[in-house]
C-alpha cells in the first residue's frame, strides 16, 4: 500500500523522496490542522532525502527510523509476549466499550465497575476486566488512558486478577498511519525520539515525503514496530473468557472457519513486522473489528441464526461487541437464547458524552448493567419485538 511505501521511504537514506497525492493523508479533526492535510490537493515534489545522523544505525533495533526492516530476532520474541486467545471462566467479569481518548469518561466506567479507589488504584481484587478497543482517537487523552491501562495491568495481576484490551479498529488505523481522526492534541508527546540530532534528523525525512512534521512523533509511536505498536501487538483481536467471547466488531462463521488464534497470531505479526501486509481477514467491511451486523437495533433472522452457530462452535454463550454506538448497554438474543450484548455508549466528549456504563458477568450470579445510578438486571436491557425501544443503535457514521 502507498502508506507501507511511504513507511518504507521513511526508513531508507540516501536516495530520492517519494511523492504521492496527499489525498491519502490523513485528516485532522481540528481546524487547527486540517488545512495542512487538505483533500484533493496536487501532488508535491519531496527533496531528497538526507543520509541519517550516526547515532541511528541498524544497532538500535526497531527504535532507528533509519533501519529498513524490523529485526526478525525482535520480531520473534515480541511475538511471544501476548495474551491466549481463551482464557478459562473467571468469578467476575466486567467489560467496558470505546474509549476514544476520554480519561473522564473511562475513569468513570472503573470506578461504577468497582475497579479503581478514589486514588485510581485497582481494588477489583480477582476481577477480570476488558476494554473492546477505540481506546485511540477522537478524544484529547489518548495518552493518559493508555498509561491507566497499563498501571492497571500491573495492579491487577497483582492482586490476582487481569486487565485486557481486544483491539478496536481505531487501533489498526493508527498502525496502518491512518490518522484522519487524531485531534490536534494527539499528534505530541509520545516521548519516543531520544535526541535533537535524531528528531531533526526524522522532520527532514517527513518533509522530503510531504508528510507535515508536526506527525513525527505519532508515526513513530505506531508504525508497524513501533513502540507503542509493540504494547498493542500484544493485544488480541478476538478474546473468549470461559462462555464469553469478547471482540470489537464481532466474530462471523467466515472467521471461526479461519481460527481465532490464527487471527490474532497473524494480526500480531503484521503489527511488529514492516515486512508484512495487512491481514485479509482484516481488509473489508466485515472484518471483526469493521462489521456491524450484530448491533443494529434488531438483528436480522439470518444474522441472528449466524450468531447461535458460531456460539455453538467456539462453546460460547454470548457474545459482546462495541464499535457501534447504543443508547445504553443493550442486549439482542436468538430464539434459542445465544445473546449479542452491545456495550458501546458512545461515552467520549470526542463522540456523544455517552452514558458511563459497563456490563458485568458473574460465574455463580446474573448478568447486569452497572450505570451511575445503580444495578440494571440483565432483563431490562434485553430488547424484545420491533422499534428502538430507549436503547437503540446509533451508527457510528465517522467511521463508515
Amino acid at each position: 500500500s502507498m502508506r507501507r511505501l511511504c513507511l518504507l521511504a521513511l526508513a531508507m537514506a540516501g536516495c530520492e523522496a517519494w511523492s504521492f497525492a496527499p489525498s491519502i493523508l490523513p485528516v485532522s479533526h481540528r481546524a487547527g490542522s486540517a488545512h495542512l492535510l487538505r483533500r484533493g490537493a496536487p501532488p508535491r515534489q519531496g527533496r531528497p532525502l538526507a543520509s541519517p545522523p550516526a547515532s541511528l544505525s541498524r544497532s538500535r533495533g526497531t527504535r532507528g527510523v533509519s533501519m529498513l526492516w524490523s529485526d526478525p530476532t525482535t520480531v520473534q520474541n515480541d511475538l511471544k509476549e501476548r495474551t491466549p486467545t481463551v482464557l478459562p471462566a473467571v468469578d467476575r467479569l466486567v467489560v467496558v466499550g470505546d474509549v476514544h481518548g476520554d480519561a473522564q469518561a473511562f475513569r468513570k466506567c472503573l470506578q461504577i465497575g468497582g475497579l479503581i479507589d478514589d486514588e485510581g488504584a485497582w481494588c477489583g481484587g480477582e476481577t477480570h476486566f476488558v476494554q473492546l478497543g477505540d481506546v485511540l482517537d477522537r478524544g484529547d487523552e489518548e495518552r493518559e488512558v493508555l498509561q491507566m491501562i497499563m498501571k492497571l495491568q500491573k495492579e491487577a495481576e497483582e492482586a490476582g486478577g487481569m486487565v485486557h484490551v481486544v483491539l478496536g479498529n481505531h487501533e489498526l488505523m493508527n498502525v496502518e498511519l491512518d490518522f484522519r481522526y487524531v485531534t490536534e492534541v494527539g499528534w505530541h508527546n509520545w516521548g519516543l525520539l531520544e535526541s535533537k540530532e535524531e528528531i531533526e534528523f526524522i522532520e527532514r525525512q517527513m518533509e522530503a515525503l510531504c508528510y507535515p512534521t508536526f506527525m513525527t512523533e505519532r508515526i513513530c509511536a505506531f508504525k508497524p514496530g513501533g513502540e507503542v505498536t509493540k504494547w498493542l501487538a500484544k493485544m488480541p483481536v478476538v478474546l473468549q473468557i470461559g462462555d464469553t467471547l469478547l471482540v470489537h466488531g464481532g466474530i462471523r462463521s467466515v472467521h471461526v472457519d479461519f481460527g481465532l488464534e490464527k487471527l490474532n497470531h497473524v494480526t500480531r505479526k503484521w503489527m511488529l513486522d514492516e515486512r508484512e501486509s495487512r491481514p485479509v481477514v482484516l481488509s473489508n467491511g466485515e472484518s471483526p473489528v469493521w462489521t456491524r451486523v450484530y448491533s443494529t437495533p434488531f438483528p436480522a433472522e439470518t444474522v441472528l441464526t449466524e450468531l447461535s452457530s458460531v456460539l455453538s462452535r467456539l462453546g460460547a454463550t454470548r457474545m459482546v461487541v462495541g464499535h457501534t454506538p447504543q443508547a445504553g448497554i443493550n442486549a439482542a438474543t436468538s430464539p434459542d437464547g445465544a445473546e449479542v450484548w452491545r456495550v458501546d455508549t458512545g461515552m467520549s466528549r470526542g463522540m456523544m458524552c455517552g452514558k458511563a456504563e459497563c456490563l458485568e458477568i458473574l460465574r455463580d450470579g446474573p448478568i447486569t448493567v452497572l450505570t451511575e445510578n445503580g444495578r440494571v438486571p440483565a432483563d431490562e436491557r434485553r430488547l424484545q419485538g420491533g422499534g428502538g425501544g430507549n436503547f437503540g443503535f446509533l451508527s457510528d457514521l465517522g467511521d463508515l
